[in-house]
């Protein structure tokens, strides 16, 4: 949980795995499907967002009709107010928001039947289902209805985080890019006068970078496909900086670098172990027999393939 927590406490981003103008909101066919969702809602509805992430879907819910009354609960430590700013747009919608972190799925601390509508936006599949199927039913009110986009194993999305969890693995290794700029860095940190390097610093930390930069160039050969080289490519800019603004590279940079990366790694592996695949989902049917009236699944797919889970279920 302490990848998911140092994710949160450390980006303004509403969602994981979100980059530009999704990170601070659902875009296209996510927010057209909730959208519909939410029309069919009346006034002053009570609404969990569950495994909320910095707001993504609670905000998106606000948005919609500010007469919601909106709840968000998560398992990791988080306070999405505390990255904005009251000038930031999505500010006015968080602070209307009943944000609850250190808040597994499993064990949902409200009151019994409290809400009319929780949802979920690749969040729910984190938990232990059975456990988090009770909470949410204890939480919801008679006739509440349960709403989730869950990742699917086939999906693209799931497709594309095995092939940067490839590239990451290759960064990683005892001969890959990332050792080898520990490396550079630790001489770095060996200089001391930065602006008038000794001949023999001189030399060798040219032959350093001459090695680094081939070995940049040798692994982005080593990649087997487009998608691959675009993971490599946005992995290796995190870096690059390092690399090319010397003087500033220490040991320790180096180090949160990497122990970024790792993080992303250990949140992309979560993703790909959270993924249902046809018998999880035969599976959470003989689950959903037990305390609720009726339920239904579907797959969403967009023109780029599988997209994600559709699961209904009705107290």
């Amino acid at each position: 949980m302490q990848h998911w927590n140092s994710y949160w406490s450390r980006t303004k981003s509403l969602n994981s795995f979100a980059e530009g103008e999704h990170s601070q909101g659902y875009k296209g066919i996510v927010a057209n499907f909730w959208q519909t969702i939410f029309k069919s809602l009346p006034e002053s509805t009570t609404i969990l967002d569950l495994a909320t992430g910095n707001g993504g879907l609670a905000v998106l819910a606000q948005q919609f009709n500010a007469s919601f009354d909106v709840y968000a609960s998560d398992a990791a430590n988080i306070a999405p107010l505390s990255q904005h700013a009251p000038s930031d747009s999505n500010y006015k919608h968080l602070e209307k928001i009943h944000f609850y972190g250190n808040m597994p799925s499993e064990t949902l601390a409200f009151e019994n039947v409290q809400f009319d509508s929780v949802i979920s936006q690749f969040g729910f599949e984190y938990a232990e289902p059975a456990a988090a199927l009770l909470a949410v039913n204890k939480a919801l009110k008679p006739n509440g209805e349960f709403i989730a986009l869950v990742h699917h194993q086939d999906s693209f999305i799931s497709t594309d985080c095995k092939i940067g969890l490839k590239v990451l693995k290759d960064l990683s290794k005892d001969n890959g890019l990332l050792l080898q700029l520990q490396d550079f860095a630790d001489f770095c940190q060996s200089i001391t006068n930065k602006v008038e390097p000794t001949a023999e610093q001189q030399v060798q930390f040219k032959q350093k970078n001459v090695d680094l930069l081939q070995q940049v160039k040798y692994q982005q050969s080593k990649c087997n496909s487009e998608d691959e080289l675009d993971w490599f490519n946005l992995l290796v800019k995190e870096l690059l900086p390092a690399i090319i603004d010397w003087p500033k590279t220490d040991s320790k940079r180096v180090e949160e670098l990497r122990d970024n990366l790792y993080s992303f790694q250990l949140r992309l592996q979560d993703q790909q172990a959270a993924s249902w695949s046809n018998s999880d989902v035969e599976y959470i049917k003989t689950l959903l027999q037990d305390n609720w009236s009726s339920y239904e699944f579907d797959v969403m797919k967009i023109d780029a393939g599988i997209f994600c889970w559709v699961i209904k279920a009705r107290k």
